[in-house]
């Protein structure tokens, strides 16, 4: 499995240079990038992007498809890096307005806190199964313990 780095530098490495302002790092990957501790490591790293850039994403090297009935698109042969203009519970317009680089995203926008928590409390309410219910509910508490640990 690769590490938070390897995740990071292989967005940096597969996104052509000129699309990277119009991505947004979401997901766990997001959520470790900000130093939340989510006790596991993040085997893939998504990616939101507008409706709009989804539609042009250029097809050299990238695999269209669809995961649980969303778009997405992934790097052709491998599911490391996702592509989606959907999350539950978030907007990309309000997500774009708050995303910032952190220390260790080499300068890719990701997701505030505040965003990707409301994902996830999302996330919980659309999940079938215990495993992913227990696995949102954990990393809600994990978030809100950083954030309250920082006020």
């Amino acid at each position: 499995m690769p590490n938070l780095s390897d995740l990071v530098l292989l967005v940096c490495e597969r996104i052509p240079a000129e699309l990277l302002p119009q991505v947004i790092v979401m997901g766990s990957a997001a959520i470790a990038l900000h130093g939340v501790d989510l006790g596991r490591a993040p085997g893939d790293i998504d990616l939101f992007v507008s409706a709009s850039a989804l539609e042009t994403w250029p097809s050299q090297g990238f695999h269209r498809s669809e995961k649980h009935s969303i778009a997405r698109i992934s790097i052709a042969g491998s599911d490391l890096l996702e592509i989606f203009a959907t999350f539950p519970g978030v907007t990309f317009a309000a997500v774009e307005a708050d995303a910032r680089a952190t220390p260790l995203s080499r300068g890719v926008r990701v997701a505030a806190l505040r965003d990707l928590l409301g994902w996830k409390r999302a996330q919980l309410h659309l999940r079938a199964d215990a495993a992913g219910r227990a696995k949102d509910e954990n990393d809600i508490r994990a978030i809100e313990a950083y954030v309250a640990a920082r006020q």
